[in-house]
């Protein structure tokens, strides 16, 4: 029997709500990623957003059949579910406004009201509940909780895929059903920091490397041991840092070769390691790795807190005993500073603080270190030297542009930013290079790398240390020796290599090592790569502003790498994401779920390295103003 045109319409009116509901959340929690879901997750998650979305609606109606003031308290609610859905996915963590600002305030109270207005418009139009149709949103209800409790127990990738692209349902989750961010990583610490694998107390060498460690290949103790004082045949040492330097924006990595013209005329005659990865997807423990050839839980200065552990001998100590000169210039002297051990071995460290603005520019950086190096040059120093010159530019915020906006949301908008800042960096950098060249002394070797790169919504974020993907853990290296008894050497070494690795690669090289750049890189090419992230982004006493987002509070994850697969585990939900990189070089298609062999092989691996871990608290007085900490992004 064909129902009458009233019976269809009222049939309409009652379905159309909860069935626009669902498509909004469906595909806002599917749409709003590049990351792919699996048959099996896309089915619970359509299950889970069809039972949320006839509770919302049954309930919603429910209170409307009860009068108007109940009918705008339940369209109400509805909209403020909508709304913080939207906000959540659409809006990348860390960038854009928030409900803290004005404009975030307002765009999350318009967009509210919006989805209110519909839902009330819609079930005042609508036909009263039926009779004893008011368990219908009691059962959703249920459904709802079943599917999101099993589902959120039952498979690794469906936990990942809530808690990371459908933090409606996945933040009250991670609250009721996980232990903390924190609790992982102290526990994770407890049962490591002070032990090897075989539970003896780790015996450290001078030169920081701990017996039955992993040490850098070919020998980091060796590297650091060699040369204990300087020949004739020491060179100069040049180590220039550009902060948050993504590979893929010199031409060397298939960046625009008109971007950065003078690093890249300075790579076309240099040895470019090509497949270089950080030990970490932020400053302090990166740099760390590169001052001692460990990794962050082995030299200890893994997060704000911690320092680079004093047993452990840093770069310059080495080169110190050497018998060489330490000079370090730091933009970024809020994570690489003295309190965290990272001033150790040098005689001259000065951190450069900005008189106006957030840091210290790159042409300043560049007039101080020129003016240092003449300086030196009039007093007649003799001894080799080793220089460390860190610029902090292309970091947020982006300050060659003009006045920028805080709430820069589009990534395309920031990217373009960044490039501009990348341009500006490029000048300066330019004229450090040719002051080195226009001043040769000694023979020398020149390093410029990053400590990271910099996400633009590759995996719906952007900045760095939250994550541990290719786009801030590829960082560019370019290694230039200017001796005349050694030929120049050139090309790209493919081998894959961490950042740790420039310890022993610098040390070897700086002592006049017989053998080749390319050869030392290739000594250490690695069969596996590892890196952590251990982050705190919440100012003290701000803990309660994350209860809606407690992905942002404190972040803790590690990451290895093996024959082509990336297992990154994360202690935010005790999740797991596994990447064949051969096939998906973005990292999209989780695999976790269908390669659990795989997932615990590379885990045993990841547990087991490395055998020391260590933890040593930075000293009081660093020079970290709340306000400084915000303007670099550090805090919320």
């Amino acid at each position: 029997m064909t129902p009458s045109p009233k019976t269809f319409l009222e049939r309409l009116r009652t379905w159309a709500p909860p069935v626009v509901l669902f498509a909004v959340l469906l595909g806002v929690g599917t749409l709003a990623t590049r990351s792919t879901y699996s048959p099996p997750d896309l089915l619970r998650l359509t299950v889970l957003y069809g039972a949320l979305a006839a509770a919302l609606s049954g309930l919603a109606r429910r209170l409307a059949s009860r009068g108007t003031g109940a009918a705008i308290a339940g369209a109400l609610g509805v909209g403020l579910v909508v709304a913080w859905h939207l906000q959540e996915q659409l809006r990348p963590p860390s960038v854009g406004s928030t409900l803290s600002t004005p404009a975030g305030l307002a765009w999350f109270v318009g967009l509210a009201l919006l989805a209110a207005t519909a839902q009330f418009l819609a079930v005042r139009r609508a036909p009263p509940p039926a009779p004893g149709s008011g368990r219908r949103p009691l059962m959703a209800a249920l459904v709802l909780l079943v599917v999101l409790v099993t589902g959120y127990r039952s498979t690794g990738t469906f936990r990942w895929h809530l808690l990371r692209h459908n933090k409606l349902v996945g933040t009250p989750a991670v609250h009721l059903l996980s232990p903390t961010v924190g609790e992982l990583e102290d526990e994770d610490y407890a049962r490591r920091v002070g032990s090897t694998e075989d539970g003896a107390p780790p015996v450290v060498l001078r030169t920081g490397v701990a017996l039955g460690g992993g040490p850098f290949p070919g020998g980091r103790g060796e590297a650091a041991s060699a040369s204990p004082e300087a020949s004739d045949r020491a060179r100069d040492v040049v180590f220039v840092l550009l902060d948050t330097l993504r590979a893929d924006a010199l031409a060397q990595w298939g960046g625009d070769p008109g971007l950065m013209p003078a690093l890249n005329a300075f790579g076309e005659g240099a040895i470019v390691l090509g497949d270089l990865s950080a030990n970490s997807s932020w400053t302090r423990p990166s740099v760390a790795s590169f001052f001692t050839g460990l990794a962050p839980e082995e030299h200890g200065a893994a997060g704000w807190a911690w320092a680079i552990a004093p047993e452990v001998e840093t770069m310059a100590q080495v080169f110190g005993r050497r018998g060489y000169e330490t000079a370090a210039f730091v933009a970024n002297h809020s994570a690489v500073d003295g309190a965290g051990g990272f001033d150790r071995g040098f005689d001259l460290f000065e951190p450069l603080v900005a008189v106006d603005g957030p840091y210290v520019r790159a042409e300043e950086v560049t007039d101080r270190v020129v003016a240092w190096l003449a300086d030196r040059s009039s007093r007649g120093a003799s001894a080799p030297l080793f220089l460390y010159v860190h610029y902090l530019d292309p970091h947020t915020p982006y300050l060659s542009s003009g006045p920028v906006p805080a709430t820069v949301v589009s990534h395309g908008a920031a990217k373009r930013l960044y490039d501009d800042e990348l341009r500006y960096l490029d000048r300066a950098l330019g004229r450090l290079l040719a002051s080195l060249e226009d001043s040769p002394r000694r023979p020398r070797v020149t390093l410029v790398t990053s400590d990271h790169g910099e996400e633009f919504g590759e995996h719906d974020a952007r900045g760095h240390g939250q994550t541990l993907y290719s786009e801030v853990l590829a960082i560019p290296a370019i290694l230039s020796i200017d001796d005349p008894l050694v030929p120049r050497e050139r090309g790209v070494v493919p081998g894959p290599l961490e950042g740790r690795d420039l310890f022993g690669i610098l040390l070897r090289a700086a002592a006049g090592s017989h053998l080749p750049i390319r050869q030392l890189a290739e000594r250490a090419a690695r069969p596996s790569r590892a890196a952590t992230v251990s982050f705190a982004k919440a100012a003290e006493g701000a803990a309660w502003r994350y209860l809606l987002r407690p992905y942002r509070q404190r972040i803790y994850a590690r990451m290895l790498e093996r024959d082509g697969w990336r297992l990154v585990w994360s202690a935010y939900g005790d999740t797991h994401e596994l990447y064949d990189l051969r096939r998906d070089p973005g990292e999209r298609r989780n695999l976790a779920a269908r390669r659990p062999d795989l997932v615990m092989a590379l885990r045993a691996e990841m547990d087991a390295h490395p055998p020391v871990w260590r933890r040593t608290a930075a000293a009081r007085g660093a020079d970290r103003s709340l306000d400084r900490l915000r303007a670099l992004g550090y805090v919320d």
